[in-house]
């Protein structure tokens, strides 16, 4: 039996590795494709917002002016090549567009429907606008404009979005709310079934500048909470999302004053993750991630990480954008200067044992990234496809699909199965855990099925041939499976330690002026990124897209910010994507 024993085992271990190249170890990631609209042109801002489902991603551009200076528009582009391709299949406005409005600044995306949020709409009192499909993708059309009843001009209604299932979450900038709406007849209509305020509100709060949501929980970041420490709420629904109740405060253990903790905010199961890219341990505004989880159904939430960058430094701004599949979070950094002042950096980070600790997976950049790109400003993932916006790129902006390269096995003792796949089978699964992923596990386990079949035909064999030569009968027990049959895992970092993400040392940069550091983090103002909307209709057509940068000439521009310090950078006004200047909150 001796024999036989030996082929289970080998067995045993394909099965287990295909199973393991499946949705184990992703493999370095590598960009598929760059994304840009095809109508584009310098200060669109393409890139400021987006999401991904399937198939299908969405990016916003909030300075678009078909219909007028900073109208906005969002473009829905598709792949049909299994991602290594996307084409764009339509390009969103608003029925009612005009100018100033800046659809765009957020959006969505769940199945057939998309949500553009468009902050600025009638003299930033905002609103967003619900678009679906009912061909596959082809076409889309505007079902729904929201709006809240009690909402007052400049509480920015709509920057923010979320959508999951049936429900649209809207957030405020300065509203210090929340809305909920909802659909019971597919999608014609939405009604608002509940607004959202924190149980301690104050003056300055800005709950609602981030919203998520996943399933029965939504998630609010109020970034601004008692002088810009920040704070998150997390509120749950029993009864169909009838009413919810607010089950959680998430803050930071070490929280400080502008880390603006809350910023960005994501959600999936049982995880959700902080945005905080105003925290300064690698200096002023270098950023980082809190990672919460509840064990107990959402009734409490505990802190299991802190991530920063290994190598971070002042003005990063790691956490201005974050996003969560699964076990896999993607972290902005639109300030890394890699490639020059603010080319940006995205990080993926992940975890392989429940959530207890996280450990760095790659840091993604551009292939052709450049000074002022802002690679990082916004970041979405599904599965195993991430999407980052470069908001700044050519002062146009674009946006960039990664997906990791196939699994490489290293050689075992164990024959294993080889994969046939390219690396993305195992992403498949939504935000709401679904059973998207059975197509990669019924891939899988078929290949090992395979090898496991034809293994064990071959020792029946031995087993017979070893009869007929007189061997002797093997003691019981030598089947015994061993515990595991995985690749030894990678290093994990305590939970405890702030810098899980390890990257390498920086290379000295050469083309670019080494910058000061940055100026303290009480020298910023209170605010948002983008400018107020005019107040007259001549005013809105003459005043430029929050994120415009000029065109003439952009090669002088470009050249400026390379050679413009660091220390300016923080609060220029020249910038069109500069972080949020944290002024008095306007009347």
């Amino acid at each position: 039996m001796h024999a036989l024993a030996v082929v289970i085992f080998f067995a045993a271990a394909a099965a287990n590795n295909a199973a393991h190249n499946t949705f184990g170890h992703l493999g370095s990631y590598i960009q598929h494709d760059k994304l840009r609209a095809a109508d584009a042109v310098v200060g669109d801002g393409f890139g400021y917002s987006v999401a991904i489902d399937g198939d299908t991603v969405v990016c916003g551009a909030t300075g678009d002016d078909d219909d007028g200076s900073g109208s906005g528009s969002a473009y829905v582009l598709r792949t049909s090549d299994g991602g290594a391709t996307y084409g764009q299949v339509a390009k969103l406005t608003a029925a009612d567009a005009s100018g100033g409005e800046y659809f765009g600044c957020s959006v969505a995306i769940d199945g057939d429907t998309i949500v553009v949020g468009a902050y600025g709409e009638f003299y930033s009192t905002g609103a967003a606008y619900v678009f679906r499909t009912t061909d596959g993708g082809i076409t889309y059309d505007q079902v729904a404009k929201l709006t809240a009843s009690d909402v007052p001009t400049g509480d920015r209604f709509g920057v923010s979005v979320a959508i999951d299932g049936d429900t649209v979450v809207i957030g405020t900038s300065y509203g210090e709310a929340a809305y909920v709406f909802r659909t019971n007849n597919g999608g014609a209509t939405y009604d608002q079934v509940v607004k959202l305020t924190a149980s301690d509100p104050a003056t300055l709060d800005s709950f609602g500048r981030s919203v998520a949501i996943d399933g029965n929980t939504v998630v609010v970041g109020d970034y601004y909470k008692s002088s810009g420490i920040g704070a998150v709420y997390v509120f749950r629904t029993l009864d169909g999302g009838a009413t919810y109740v607010e089950v959680a405060k998430l803050t930071a253990t070490n929280a400080q004053i502008y880390d603006y903790f809350g910023f960005s905010v994501a959600i999936d199961g049982d995880t959700v993750v902080v945005g905080v890219y105003g925290d300064d341990d690698a200096g002023a505004a270098s950023g980082s991630a809190y990672v919460f989880r509840t064990t107990d159904g959402g009734a409490t939430y505990a802190q299991v990480a802190k991530l920063t960058a290994s190598g971070g430094v002042a003005g990063d701004y790691f956490g201005y954008s974050v996003a969560i599949d699964g076990g896999t979070i993607v972290i902005g950094a639109y300030g890394k200067d890699d490639a020059g002042a603010d080319s940006g950096a995205a990080y993926v980070v992940r975890t392989s044992d429940g959530g207890a600790t996280y450990a760095q997976e790659a840091k993604l950049t551009a292939a052709d990234a450049f000074p002022g790109d802002q690679f990082g400003r916004s970041v979405a993932i599904y599965g195993d496809t991430i999407v980052i916006g470069a908001v700044g790129d050519d002062g146009i902006g674009s946006s960039y699909v990664f997906a990791p390269e196939q699994p490489t096995v290293a050689p075992t003792a164990a024959p294993t199965a080889s994969g046939d796949g390219d690396g993305k089978s195992g992403g498949e699964s939504d935000k709401s855990g679904g059973d998207k992923g059975a197509v990669a596990v019924i891939a899988g386990a078929g290949v090992a099925a395979v090898v496991a079949l034809l293994l064990l035909l071959v020792g029946v064999s031995c087993f017979f041939y070893g009869r007929s030569k007189g061997s002797a009968a093997e003691p019981s027990g030598v089947n015994s499976r061993p515990e595991s049959y995985a690749q030894p895992p990678k290093e994990l970092v305590p939970a405890e330690e702030a810098a899980v993400v390890s990257v390498a040392p920086e290379a000295e940069e050469t083309s670019v002026e080494q910058p000061p550091p940055p100026p303290a983090k009480s020298g910023f103002r209170r605010g948002e990124p983008e400018p107020t909307a005019p107040q007259s209709e001549a005013e809105k057509e003459a005043a430029p897209p929050p994120n415009y940068i000029s065109p003439s000439p952009f090669s002088a521009l470009r050249a400026a910010r390379e050679r413009e310090p660091r220390a300016a950078r923080s609060g220029r006004l020249s910038n069109p994507w500069s972080p949020p200047t944290l002024s008095p909150r306007p009347n």
